[in-house]
């Protein structure tokens, strides 16, 4: 297979480390120092390094030998990760000889250099006063957080200082220059970025002050004040200075620029000195509140379901959703990405409801309540006046994620009835194994991801949804993972061998720390010996795939236990004459519509 120039990877250096390139993302490398010595390399890309230079900055106290060793590993692990098959080897890592490593500059772009370009470009004496704002902008909009946050290096660390200054004083500049056009609400925004560098920064606290004063939020300029005022006290052991207070009730008349005013020609005040107060502007808009789970991983495919799905819930009339599907196939992540997508709809807020401990119907909206965070009552029917009441504030449309409601469907199906009949800007997403049987309700069931349908190139597979998570996962367990032209086959059948089921998928491609994907499909044979989580932070019914089915399968009434049992002598599908014969049933159809309602067969 002829190797290709692969598409320059961008090197995300503020806030952490990530590398990104068409899609993909490292966050992970085999250990930090790798991933300090990636770093590295990116943030002085323009030099040649000797390998004992490197041996030495990076393992200073073990043997010459050793760190050599240890640079050696640590290049191979990064190029198997950089330089995946199908790239140009050397293409980003360049080793001359036994003697020199450099990074090569046309492979990369960090945000680091283009934050300290646009830096440059603001400081160029002949553009105009809102140009230099504008490069301004751009530079602190690409600081995300201080530079390689979590590592730990004199030379990141150093760095991290003298970036964070420069980050500072752009701010400052910005701050002074929107105060001085009147631009309050963006003056605002600023100085609340200066104070998360310094929440004990007395200027800043002062400027946020007068700024909310300015746009007419007097309670968040007090709250503001509280704030500063605790913070002070716990951490100073002191008060705010006087003049600060008296910002709260200060009655002046706006400042207002006599002439255009650069970035650069504006002094930063002290909190002190006496200023007047800004005329008032329309409040600044609140974002949406989201009060959904954090997701820690990326999400693939889906396409069509995330375009069908928003389009539904966007709609003013169509106001509840089931998502069904069986256990493990991602009901649950795929309802949180459509809630994040859908956001700007829903300017009342969205809230996710976490139901899978729940088993009684009637503490429904006791759970909601708590959601809500409303206070609990010694009622139901006050319980939900409560819940109604708060879901009716604002006149807004609103938006609940109902989630694992299928252990509590007979029941509970009513109470959603309830909740949309009192609330008419109040929509529903619910994920359920089972359908609600409700009217107007729009029901979209949930198909695994799409599998390979014969072995092909490395990179034709990872066109495919299946293959994309098995490979990012294995990459959460061994960062250095990469689909070649070894493995390819193997990956491609134990993600068709376990049928597109994303659970199935995690579950196995957490074993590549211990084992290659060769390995694993043997072990399928087997499939719930291997299809085990080891991972702390996942619900115990999905801990193992059988777990999951065992799940569906507790909560199915005994009849159709022993039906569903029966079925197990299949392989591969039936015929209804089939199943009549085994089973010896005379509702054949109406049990496995039954069975079909409930996501355990299609």
């Amino acid at each position: 297979m002829e190797a290709v120039l692969a598409a320059p990877w961008r090197i995300i250096l503020f806030g952490g480390l990530r590398a990104e390139q068409n899609g993909t993302s490292i966050g992970r490398f085999r250990s930090q120092k790798i991933g300090a010595l990636l770093a590295y390399l990116a943030l002085f890309p323009t030099r040649a390094y000797t390998r004992e230079e490197l041996a030495d900055l990076f393992w200073p106290d073990a043997e010459p030998e050793v760190g050599r060793t240890n640079l050696r590993t640590a290049l191979f692990s990064l190029r198997r990760q950089l330089e995946p098959p199908g790239a140009l080897a050397g293409s980003v890592l360049i080793t001359r000889g036994h003697s020199e490593v450099t990074i090569e500059p046309r492979a990369i772009s960090t945000d680091v250099a283009e934050f300290e370009k646009a830096l440059q470009a603001a400081a160029h004496p002949n553009i105009s006063s809102a140009d230099k704002a504008a490069r301004l902008e751009e530079a602190v909009s690409l600081y995300t957080g201080p530079l390689l946050q979590g590592y730990n290096e004199m030379w990141a660390v150093t760095e991290r200082g003298r970036l964070a200054e420069s980050y500072q004083r752009a701010l400052q500049k910005l701050v002074r220059y929107y105060e001085q056009t009147e631009d309050y609400n963006r003056a605002l925004e600023s100085a609340r970025r200066l104070l998360t560098v310094d929440p004990l920064d007395e200027n800043s606290h002062a400027d946020i002050i007068r700024f909310l004063m300015a746009t007419g939020q007097q309670p968040a300029a007090r709250r503001q004040f509280e704030e500063m005022r605790r913070r002070f006290v716990t951490e100073l052991g002191r008060e705010p200075a006087p003049e600060i207070s008296a910002l709260l009730s200060a009655r002046s008349t706006p400042l207002r620029a006599s002439a255009p005013v650069s970035p650069d020609d504006i002094s930063v005040p002290s909190a002190s000195r006496e200023r007047p107060e800004p005329a008032a502007t329309p409040p600044i808009s609140a974002p949406v509140p989201l009060h959904l789970p954090l997701t820690l991983t990326r999400f693939f495919g889906r396409e069509e379901e995330r375009t069908y799905l928003a389009a539904s819930l966007r709609s003013p009339d169509i106001r509840l959703v089931t998502l069904t599907g069986f256990g493990g196939c991602g009901k649950t992540r795929l309802a949180v990405e459509i809630a994040r997508e859908v956001a700007s709809a829903f300017p009342g807020g969205i809230w996710f409801v976490a139901l899978a401990e729940l088993r009684d119907a009637a503490r429904f909206f006791d759970v909601v309540g708590d959601t809500l965070g409303l206070p609990r009552s010694t009622s139901l029917e006050q319980t939900l006046n409560q819940v109604i009441a708060r879901l009716h504030d604002g006149d807004t449309r609103k938006l609940l994620v109902l989630d694992n409601f299928e252990q509590i469907v007979e029941e509970g199906a009513p109470e959603i009835q309830t909740l949309l009949g009192q609330v008419p800007k109040l929509s529903c997403l619910v994920t359920s194994r089972h359908r609600l049987l409700l009217d107007g309700e729009r029901e979209f069931s949930l198909l695994p991801l799409p599998t390979p349908e014969h072995a092909t190139t490395p990179e034709r597979l990872l066109e495919c949804a299946s293959v994309q998570l098995f490979v990012n996962r294995a990459q959460s367990a061994r960062p250095d993972f990469q689909l070649n032209a070894r493995n390819s086959a193997a990956v491609a059948q134990i993600c068709a061998r376990l049928e597109g089921i994303p659970l199935a998928i995690e579950l196995a491609s957490a074993w590549s720390q211990t084992l290659t994907p060769a390995q694993m499909l043997e072990r399928l044979i087997r499939r719930f010996d291997i299809l085990i989580s080891r991972r702390r932070d996942i619900p115990g019914r999905q801990a193992t795939l059988r777990a999951t089915i065992e799940w569906s399968y507790r909560l199915l009434p005994a009849d159709l236990q022993v039906f569903f049992t029966q079925l197990s002598v299949f392989r591969g599908g039936w015929t209804l004459e089939a199943a009549e014969a085994v089973t010896g049933k005379t509702d054949t159809i109406a049990s496995l519509a039954e069975l079909e309602q409930r996501s355990l067969v299609v």
